[in-house]
């Protein structure tokens, strides 16, 4: 019960622009590219934050993001998943992953809240840090249209000058949303 509160209070320590100027920013590139905005906490963790237009209902892309063992099947740093435990509100997941220096792995309690978000925050592994949040925001006058909106801290466990920890952090975040929404748009043919 506690480790929500303690997410949510990590995530709204960092200063960043609202979740609506984000969805505006990417509004210009509905069609297309991710949009992603660098965050820094004050303990110097980087994060981002990243949005992406899904012509899809929020329904079927939280199913998309909470179908944990289809990751390996459609995400290309996903060698292996194994989900350990598993209700309609919660999930203890570890991830095996192919990263560019190495292969490592971290597990994560997922928090659902269905059809609105997915929170997490790392409970093992080879990274210092490894939290952060989807939020499903429907795109106003569009039925079966969704903004996924994802802000994520990462810190691998080992010392990575600044700017390459932000490149990798930036590229991977924004394939990361391009793979979830091209599974889910997959899923409605």
């Amino acid at each position: 019960m506690l480790a929500p509160l303690l997410l949510a209070a990590a995530i709204a320590a960092s200063p960043k622009p609202s979740d609506s100027d984000i969805c505006a920013k990417a509004e210009r590139e509905k069609e297309g590219d991710v949009y992603v905005h660098p965050l820094e906490r004050d303990d110097g963790v980087k994060g981002v934050l990243a949005c992406v237009y899904v012509a899809a209902g929020r329904e079927r892309l939280f199913d998309t993001i909470v179908d944990y063992e289809a990751y390996p099947n459609w995400n290309g740093k996903v060698e292996k998943i194994d989900v350990q435990w598993s209700s309609p509100v919660t999930a203890d997941i570890r991830f095996d992953l192919d990263m560019v220096w190495k292969d490592t792995w971290y597990a994560q309690r997922r928090l659902h809240h269905k059809p609105e978000h997915v929170e997490w925050k790392m409970t093992d592994g080879e990274f210092k840090v490894v939290e952060g949040r989807y939020e499903l925001i429907p795109v106003p006058g569009e039925e079966k249209a969704t903004w996924l909106f994802m802000e994520q801290y990462m810190q691998p466990d080992m010392s990575v000058p600044g700017f390459v920890e932000r490149y990798f952090a930036e590229k991977a975040s924004r394939q990361l949303l391009e793979e979830i929404r091209d599974e889910t748009l997959r899923r409605l043919e």
